[in-house]
């Protein structure tokens, strides 16, 4: 439908020029640009497509179906979407808001309900346009007739991920990269199935074993993880545990230009701790306790919490050959407003590393993340539901320290000319206004 040299077909002949969305191969270009330029910002962890720029010319080529998905959920409401006129864009962001919630791992009668809406706010647009002779009723395709019945299909066989068989993808593509007859290509495919399942089944029944040895290297290996104090199941700290911070020296004077912690300033990392003594005590004038001397710091490069992976920027630094990058979150945050009620925020930011510490003295201690906060954040000009934010590249920097446990999300930043819009690529679920709840940092 958006594609300048594919949409003939849905245009109402002899009002073409009234086709709704319609974008020139400028724009479709610049779309290209943008998604090329972004993909370094994407997490890997929770985006499983190539997310590489679809050129103008071969908009089929080289596009998979879970592409496809990612591209219609997250690319067409922030890079498409501005291009069309004010109700055009208002439907597609229905449109595609219904089916991230669709997408959603867990899905309640309320996201139902948002659902049904959605889909309805997007075929009231396509028949008004059809009266209106803007668009052909060859728009409607079978797969658009499906989206009625996404919530039906939900309610009645649960949520549509629990029902797909994208993890079978990549099964499939071993065997297919091990199927290389060219005769009797039948049989040789059973055969390759029949010996994989004979191996498997040799393997769990435990009468032989194809893994090596062991037992010698994990005597001497080092720890790769580390529990949460509290409990199992809160975040974890990944490692390589490669350094520790004794913070006896935080007794001492610190030295802004040698002092480093992990490779980062130690007086950036002790300002942004009182910052966060300062909004947990509530105390304008903030001060170390005794029992924060003495302390190892364990510092970590990643944190797993709720079946995701988080990294840092001192991940990245330790992995230079790695593409694409997991360290800009979402985090959430009680403040007092200026009636001195006590509110939930949210702010964006980049984890530069995390780290254990014991902050009550009678206390188990907790992770935590030491982080640079975006520059500016607000609601979206096209949307009010997507956030824009920006950040300081040279200069100044803004560092935050949070509890590990307040991260919502992780998220991706997608490139947007002379701003960044940032943009949640895993199944939580972003507030649908988002002008009152992201503060100014």
């Amino acid at each position: 439908m958006f594609s300048p040299s594919s949409n003939e077909r849905y245009k109402y002949e002899g009002n073409e020029h009234l086709y709704p969305f319609s974008i020139s191969k400028e724009q479709y270009k610049a779309v290209e640009h943008a998604i090329n330029s972004s993909s370094k910002y994407i997490p890997a962890g929770t985006f499983s497509g190539s997310f590489a720029g679809q050129s103008f010319d071969n908009q089929k080529g080289n596009y998979r179906s879970v592409d496809w998905i990612s591209w219609l959920v997250h690319i067409v409401p922030l890079l498409i979407a501005p291009f069309c006129p004010p109700d055009c864009k208002d439907a597609i962001s229905a449109l595609c808001h219904g089916l991230q919630v669709s997408l959603q791992w867990c899905i309640t009668p309320e996201d139902l309900y948002d659902i049904k809406t959605s889909f309805s706010t997007w075929f009231n647009y396509l028949n008004k346009c059809l009266v209106q002779k803007m668009i052909s009723r060859t728009v409607f395709r079978a797969n658009m007739h499906l989206l009625l019945h996404v919530p039906s299909i939900i309610r009645r066989m649960g949520p549509l991920r629990c029902l797909s068989l994208r993890s079978m993808e990549r099964g499939i593509g071993k065997l297919k990269r091990v199927m290389k007859g060219s005769k009797l290509v039948g049989i040789s495919a059973g055969n390759i199935l029949e010996t994989k399942a004979i191996f498997n089944y040799l393997e769990l029944s435990g009468m032989v074993t194809f893994e090596k040895e062991e037992k010698e290297r994990s005597a001497l290996a080092k720890p790769i993880y580390l529990e949460h104090p509290l409990e199992e199941g809160l975040p974890q700290l990944w490692g390589p545990f490669a350094s520790s911070y004794n913070t006896e020296e935080l007794r001492q004077e610190i030295d802004l230009g040698k002092s480093k912690i992990a490779g980062y300033v130690t007086g950036t990392w002790a300002l942004a701790m009182l910052n966060y003594i300062a909004r947990r005590e509530s105390c304008p004038t903030p001060s170390f306790p005794l029992h924060f001397f003495g302390q190892e710091m364990i510092i970590a490069p990643k944190l797993w919490c709720d079946n995701t992976v988080y990294s840092s920027d001192l991940s990245m630094r330790s992995n230079k050959n790695t593409t694409k990058k997991g360290e800009y979150i979402m985090f959430s945050a009680t403040r007092r407003n200026a009636l001195k009620k006590v509110e939930t925020r949210y702010y964006f930011a980049r984890v530069l590393f995390f780290f254990s510490f014991q902050y009550n003295s009678d206390g188990p201690g907790s992770h935590f993340c030491f982080a640079e906060l975006a520059q500016s954040q607000e609601a979206a000009y096209f949307n009010t539901a997507i956030p824009t934010v920006s950040f300081v590249k040279v200069g100044t920097r803004d560092h935050v320290i949070f509890d590990a446990c307040d991260i919502e999300t992780l998220v991706g930043l997608v490139y947007r000319p002379k701003r960044d819009v940032l943009t949640e690529l895993s199944s939580h679920q972003m507030p649908d206004e988002l002008s009152g709840i992201c503060s100014p940092v």
